[in-house]
């Protein structure tokens, strides 16, 4: 894989689909806000370990909450 693919992939991560499905009801539907902000902690970390991981093998802009 070249820097290209891996800085696309991982900003899909760092914008993933769930986020923008839940995103117009999240106001208004509490299911959806309770299992969003269930998942943001475990998603943020997985994130972090990714972030991690590309940083090993390729220069990549600093991501300040993701260090």
């Amino acid at each position: 894989s070249n820097y290209n693919d891996v800085m696309l992939f991982f900003i899909r991560l760092m914008y993933p689909s769930f986020y923008f499905d839940c995103y117009d009801e999240y106001m208004k539907d509490v299911e959806c806000k309770n299992n969003y902000e269930d998942k943001i902690m475990d998603y943020e970390n997985f994130l972090k370990k990714v972030y991690r991981l590309i940083r090993k093998k390729y220069q990549v802009p600093k991501i300040d909450w993701l260090i």
